[in-house]
């Protein structure tokens, strides 16, 4: 029997494409036959302003949609049958044309903080200068690390790795997903040979120089210091990976997808529940909210949200945050984080 052939559009950062990669060579194993194709997104293009400024100013749509649209675009044409995604960066609003996705390839979700070679950590943040342009991110290291500075800081994670080791804007410190770390260190260890025929040579040659750059990055290894998600709640969905079908790849080989990607039902409870809360809250993966399903044995969900923020300039006050039971009725917990601080 021949194998499918399925096609696969990804963004062409190389932690993308490590993603993509990651859901090709579980397809190939299971009989299908994968390609890869690679493109740019709006949100790896412009990179001049924090991401939730230039979300507000390409309106609520496509700011929903910042790593997406294109991906999207790619089903919706025929050029591709499937899109791998992080999961955070999916947008609420199901798009006609593209199937529910699939979830894969969970990590613990947390947050990481890495010093570059000479800072030095004090309880309240004093003398970091931290690289991020997370609202959600800033608002909780106001909360934790008080006394620390925080300024804008775009680009994929080898770029960021770049900039804190030369100290680019005073940065010191710099604040990301941990699963994306994880993921490209994991993936530098994989041989060529096992990926290297399912992408085009410009991408491979380019996979080639972004390793390159990442072991160079690596070289003198930032000092990392993992958040854990119970004080630091992350982004809705973030270490979990999502792979979407066209409506007419759905109707081919949905049933045979579903099986490579068994793990998605017991991921979904969990990760569902997170967005539902943001749904519920009509705020999105922009907003400064943090909320996580704790895993393993805690049976815990973890919320913290700023009620009341602005953009220009950033500020934020009446925060909230608390934990409660995993769970628990989603339309409830939002609500809660409405209520006023003494409720």
């Amino acid at each position: 029997m021949p194998a499918k052939e399925i096609t696969l559009a990804s963004r062409d950062s190389l932690l993308a494409l490590t993603q993509t990669i990651e859901a090709a060579m579980r397809l190939e194993a299971a009989g299908f036959a994968p390609r890869i194709v690679s493109m740019k997104t709006a949100g790896d293009i412009k990179l001049n302003a924090p991401l939730y400024s230039v979300a507000q100013q390409s309106g609520n749509k496509e700011g929903r949609a910042f790593f997406t649209r294109e991906l999207d675009d790619a089903l919706l044409s025929g050029r591709a049958d499937a899109a791998v995604h992080s999961f955070k960066d999916l947008p609420t609003e199901k798009v006609p044309g593209i199937g529910e996705p699939y979830f894969f390839c969970e990590e613990h979700g947390s947050d990481v903080l890495l010093l570059g070679e000479k800072t030095v950590m004090s309880t309240d943040g004093a003398g970091l200068v931290i690289g991020t342009s997370s609202l959600r991110r800033i608002h909780q290291l106001q909360l934790v690390l008080p006394a620390a500075r925080t300024v804008t800081l775009r680009g994929n994670v080898i770029t960021r790795l770049e900039k804190l080791l030369a100290g680019e804007n005073e940065i010191n410190a710099i604040l990301i997903a941990a699963a994306g770390l994880r993921r490209l260190t994991a993936f530098a260890e994989v041989p060529e040979n096992r990926y290297a025929h399912l992408v085009v040579p410009a991408a491979l040659e380019h996979i080639r120089r972004e390793l390159a750059r990442l072991a160079a990055s690596e070289a003198a290894r930032a000092r990392a210091i993992e958040l854990p998600e119970r004080y630091f709640p992350t982004a809705p969905g973030q270490g979990v990976l999502a792979l979407q079908l066209s409506a007419e790849a759905e109707a081919r080989y949905s049933g045979a997808v579903a099986a490579v990607f068994a793990e998605h039902q017991q991921i979904a409870r969990r990760v569902m529940q997170e967005r539902r809360i943001m749904t519920e809250l009509m705020t999105g993966c922009h907003a400064p909210l943090g909320v996580s399903a704790l895993r393993g044995d805690e049976h815990r969900i973890v919320a913290c949200f700023s009620r009341n923020s602005t953009t220009e300039p950033v500020s934020f006050s009446d925060s909230v945050w608390f934990e409660r039971e995993l769970g628990a009725d989603s339309t409830a917990i939002a609500q809660e984080l409405k209520l006023p601080r003494e409720q």
